[in-house]
């Protein structure tokens, strides 16, 4: 069916007659509207979730990348690197973007070709700087992400947290580092920096993510 304003050409163009314009006009203008797709909150581990993962993580260069995902919000393109549509590649974290006395580790190519800083994770420790760049075991960055986020499953698997979030992925690290700073106050404002999002629309929505957080907080201060 076409729409108002295609409908409109046809008639305009004598391609359909005016008993059929109409006829198309009404039921364009009784069908049902479609309803919007509520969007489903981010899945997230807890601190607890994240020690029990890294307990059932086996091989040290995958605890890095999840320490990286978890504690600093990075994306997986930006922890092993990834490929741009052109079929560029996107370099893998190196140990000279990461600054330990300053702790801070600076992301020279984030999403969209973006620039930003973000915290070193406390749990970092000197001698990680060797494994960097996570690549240097793999022969190309597509099978370095393969191997993160397989390993992701298989500890999930291994401590039993897909049993009661089965949805759980890699991705579900920075949604977590995300979540963890929106419950622990700090402003939207700045979590969407540190998450380098390009909309606040998109970091709102770690404000909904843990409604038994947002009950305590209600309890307490009301």
């Amino acid at each position: 069916m076409a729409n108002k304003k295609q409908l409109k050409e046809l008639y305009e163009k004598k391609l359909i007659d005016k008993d059929k314009y109409m006829d198309e006009l009404f039921k364009l203008e009784t069908q049902p509207k479609k309803t919007k797709k509520s969007k489903k909150l981010p899945s997230y581990l807890t601190p607890e979730e994240y020690t029990k993962l890294l307990d059932a993580t086996k091989k040290y260069h995958h605890k890095i990348a999840f320490c990286l995902a978890f504690e600093s919000g990075m994306r997986i393109s930006e922890i092993v690197g990834g490929i741009r549509d052109n079929g560029e590649n996107i370099p893998p974290l190196e140990a000279n973007k990461v600054d330990m006395k300053a702790k801070k580790i600076f992301i020279v190519d984030a999403k969209n070709g973006k620039q930003r800083i973000v915290p070193l994770p406390k749990s970092f420790k000197t001698k990680m700087l060797d494994y960097l760049p996570l690549t240097k075991k793999y022969k190309n960055i597509p099978s370095a992400r393969r191997s993160v986020q397989q390993a992701f499953k298989v500890a999930a698997t291994r401590a039993k947290i897909t049993e009661t979030k089965p949805t759980i992925h890699f991705h579900s690290l920075r949604h977590s580092f995300c979540t963890r700073l929106v419950n622990q106050g700090v402003p939207i404002n700045q979590v969407q920096i540190m998450a380098g999002h390009d909309n606040i629309a998109t970091t709102s929505i770690y404000t909904h993510a843990d409604p038994v957080d947002a009950l305590k907080s209600y309890e307490e201060k009301f």
